[in-house]
């Protein structure tokens, strides 16, 4: 998954858990004519994986347990530290930050060795992959809140406080079941947890 990133509209800090609220400007501040955009020249739309994963957005890798969805993600954490093809896409270079629900440090060691392997990289090219096992802990980023909305966890406090440390061009999540603590068949919670 990729952080997005938007206007510069975040304040103040919450007294009950010390996270970063969000104080949203009303959406109709956004409002503006079409005509506005007359002879402006048309953005170009920035991507991760060219054609498959846009930049700055939240994008999801699904499948079923034990298909495979780590190591590829794992594989396209890698391909983004090095710069170079990912399934056969470029992929914009930068670091990641990979946090591992489910595997612990000796498991993605194991995986990372297989890819080294696999594909002939060096771990030393690798500096700007930072991970994070989880395997073990409460990894729950959100929990349900008063009124029935998501409050933050310690874990996502420290973790945003470290991606902003980082700044990584691809925050890899893995994995939904084990990060996300809200209801998954209520769609506030589903679209608030991936906002």
């Amino acid at each position: 998954m990729v952080r997005r990133e938007g206007p510069d509209n975040i304040a103040c800090s919450c007294t009950v858990c010390g996270a970063s609220e969000r104080a949203y400007r009303r959406p109709t501040e956004s409002l503006f004519s079409a005509a506005e955009l007359d002879g402006r020249p048309v953005p170009e739309r920035r991507e991760h994986v060219d054609g498959w994963i846009p930049a700055r957005a939240v994008t999801r890798l699904g499948g079923d347990g034990g298909a495979g969805k780590s190591i590829i993600a794992l594989q396209l954490a890698i391909a983004t530290t090095i710069g170079g093809n990912w399934c056969g896409r470029s992929v914009r270079k930068g670091s990641v930050l990979y946090v591992g629900a489910e595997d612990d440090k000796d498991e993605l060691h194991r995986r990372l060795a297989a890819n080294y392997t696999a594909s002939g990289i060096e771990p030393g090219r690798l500096c700007d992959l930072h991970l994070l096992p989880l395997a073990g802990e409460d990894a729950v980023l959100v929990s349900i809140g008063d009124g029935n909305s998501l409050k933050p966890t310690s874990l996502f406090v420290d973790l945003e406080a470290r991606l902003a440390q980082l700044r990584p061009a691809l925050l890899i999540l893995d994995t939904l079941a084990d990060l996300f603590g809200g209801d998954e068949n209520d769609r506030r919670h589903a679209r608030q947890f991936v906002g």
